[in-house]
């Protein structure tokens, strides 16, 4: 298994490629988490992997609770399935909880008590309101003595949501509302940890194969020993190849995929899954290419995917009917004009909107 097997495998395992996913909904389910810290850009993240979608059709599956967002790995927000939320938080919270908490008090000043009455003055307020916006729960925990400042406010949701009391609910203008998990998440039977475990593992693996145990671990935010014991717990969905003393994980039920199965462009978000859900991402980008991209070694760049590789950035800028894109490419690449312009188009008509001006460049 070479390079070039591994970026066409994970294209059509992450269902950018091959077979689609049907909904937003399926979409997420199918993915674990999709990163979601940005929320347009993790819209689109949903929409590239569920073809002829649009924003407003992702956006109507949140406003249905179908698909939600909140702090379940890593210390950042994904968008994952309502259905998936208790058994994941149930799986690594504790654990995230104890590993940030001397974080959170060092860069705000906030105890374990005051987080803790923090939670419970917003329990109470979602309780009588069932929805507040973040600027009306500031208002709430301040009245109440609590202090915001210093990402504090930022802090405190992500302990309640942690604690697995709230999540983000769907957009207000321009705000994020929050509700309570108890109000809108249906009561199942916990997972044994092992059996969370288990199911994570094999969804991990199914959706971003060939993949490590270092790259699990990493996604997950579990240790590499529970990465393993994942990985044996599933032994009969999972499978390992080697390649240059490397193992990779593969789902039994994946789709052969080959060169040459993995020609369309796409315009990946920025933090997309294809790179973000991996410790070593050089099976999709070299060193050299990356340096060209993303000089300040940030990550923050939007790839365009050919061939499963990283061939070059691009960036969008929206405006109120249509969007421009300048589209930088690596000078090893040559793409036509055509099938960059169609690349775009796709994205465009996800937000609705037409393309504007379309600028291509070459990376110096």
């Amino acid at each position: 298994m070479d390079i070039t097997d591994v970026s066409y495998q994970r294209l059509h395992a992450q269902r950018i490629e091959g077979e689609h996913c049907q909904s937003a909904v399926e979409t997420v389910e199918w993915m674990g988490a999709i990163q979601a810290q940005d929320y347009n850009l993790a819209l689109w993240a949903i929409g590239l992997r569920t073809p002829g979608s649009t924003k407003s059709e992702v956006e109507q599956s949140i406003f249905e609770k179908e698909i939600v967002r909140t702090w379940i790995m890593r210390h950042t927000i994904h968008f994952v399935s309502l259905q998936d939320v208790r058994w994941m938080l149930e799986l690594s919270s504790e654990r995230m909880i104890k590993k940030y908490l001397n974080h959170v008090e060092k860069n705000t000043g906030l105890t374990l008590k005051q987080l803790n009455q923090a939670t419970e003055i917003l329990y109470l307020a979602l309780k009588k309101h069932q929805q507040l916006t973040r600027p009306e729960i500031r208002v709430v925990l301040e009245d109440a003595g609590i202090p915001t400042g210093q990402q504090g406010l930022y802090h405190i949701l992500w302990y309640a949501a942690q604690s697995g009391m709230v999540f983000i609910g769907p957009m207000k203008g321009k705000q994020q509302t929050f509700l309570l998990i108890e109000e809108w998440m249906p009561k199942s039977t916990p997972l044994t940890q092992e059996e969370a475990l288990k199911k994570l593992t094999i969804r991990y693996v199914a959706s971003h194969g060939p993949a490590t145990v270092h790259d699990f671990s990493w996604w997950s935010g579990l240790p590499v020993s529970a990465a393993k014991k994942g990985m044996q717990l599933a032994h009969k969905e999972v499978f390992k190849e080697i390649r240059n003393k490397k193992e990779y994980w593969s789902s039994v039920n994946a789709l052969t995929a080959s060169n040459g199965d993995g020609m369309n462009l796409t315009f990946l978000p920025s933090l997309d899954e294809y790179l973000i859900g991996y410790k070593d991402r050089t099976d999709v980008i070299s060193a050299e290419t990356y340096a060209k991209i993303d000089p300040q070694k940030n990550g923050i760049f939007f790839p365009l995917i050919e061939s499963g590789q990283v061939a070059g950035s691009w960036k969008p800028e929206h405006k109120a009917a249509v969007i421009d894109l300048t589209i930088r490419l690596v000078p090893t690449v040559t793409i036509s004009n055509e099938r960059l312009k169609i690349a775009a188009e796709q994205y465009c008509y996800f937000f609705e909107k037409s393309l504007g001006e379309l600028t291509i460049e070459t990376i110096l």
